[in-house]
């Protein structure tokens, strides 16, 4: 049973759907996710914790985004939003499905169950490798396009070939 989040789309999750190098079955995902709901149940205590887990729906597909490497990297002051999920393939899924979000990168927290959503990247001023806090996965969302950053000016090119000979030599670029 789907139930809208914030106000925006259903979350969908797939049994089986190979991750990086890991693969989900559909029995372990479905044990994971009862003992991670009552698990939150049990510490809910006062204060109203996010559960994502009731908002997850199992029986449809969503296609993948192809995501970065994964590494100890995070972004400053950026993380526009902030859930309580219990792994790193939720978070990944909540990149994909909240709308009225923009989310181009994740942080996720291991220890805390912490998922961050950003529009920034890798290429943002406030980008950090290693994260201050050593216990934390970044990865963001590949977008197949080449993206180049000039340091004077901090203009992207996308897309675009670059020649250049020697210095002070020729340059060209062309549209690709």
């Amino acid at each position: 049973i789907g139930v809208a989040l914030l106000g925006a789309t259903i979350i969908s999750v797939v049994p089986d759907l190979e991750v990086g190098n890991d693969s989900l079955s559909h029995l372990s995902e479905q044990q994971h996710l009862q003992q991670h709901e009552q698990q939150q149940q049990q510490q809910q205590h006062g204060h109203k914790k996010y559960n994502i887990v009731r908002r997850v729906r199992r029986e449809t597909q969503f296609n993948t985004y192809d995501w970065t490497p994964e590494t100890n990297a995070c972004i400053i002051d950026y993380n526009n939003h902030i859930f309580n999920v219990y792994s790193l393939f939720i978070c990944k899924a909540l990149c994909k499905f909240v709308e009225d979000v923009v989310c181009r990168s994740i942080e996720f927290y291991p220890s805390t169950g912490g998922c961050s959503l950003s529009e920034a990247t890798s290429h943002s001023l406030s980008y950090r490798a290693p994260c201050p806090n050593k216990n934390v996965i970044f990865t963001e969302i590949s977008t197949g396009e080449t993206t180049v950053l000039l340091a004077s000016n901090q203009t992207a090119a996308s897309n675009q070939s670059i020649n250049s000979s020697g210095c002070g030599g020729e340059y060209n670029s062309s549209s690709g």
